[in-house]
């Protein structure tokens, strides 16, 4: 069975969201800048209570260089840029 970290898949926006920021270091308040949302709107969109426009979406692809089809699908698998996130994290335990 794979882990998180090495196999994504079935998840839905409220997951990808949640995954993307974490990845990143990111915290709610920090994504709500970037969305123009404040960071309790940002934590109902990772619960699920809340759903994003199209343009607010289409920030998110560009904030974290993903095509929206990772959004909008419910089956994804390790993309280049999730290969690139784990090289940095391997990397930083290393050192």
């Amino acid at each position: 069975m794979y882990s998180e970290e090495d196999y994504v898949i079935y998840l839905g926006l409220r997951d990808k969201v949640e995954l993307l920021r974490n990845r990143r270091r990111l915290k709610q308040d920090n994504l709500g800048k970037v969305l123009k949302l404040s960071r309790s709107q940002i934590s109902n969109v990772e619960s699920g209570r809340r759903d994003l426009s199209l343009k607010q979406l289409e920030k998110l692809c560009e904030y974290f260089k993903v095509d929206m089809p990772y959004f909008l699908m419910s089956e994804t698998t390790d993309s280049c840029f999730d290969l690139i996130e784990k090289a940095k994290l391997l990397l930083e335990r290393i050192n």
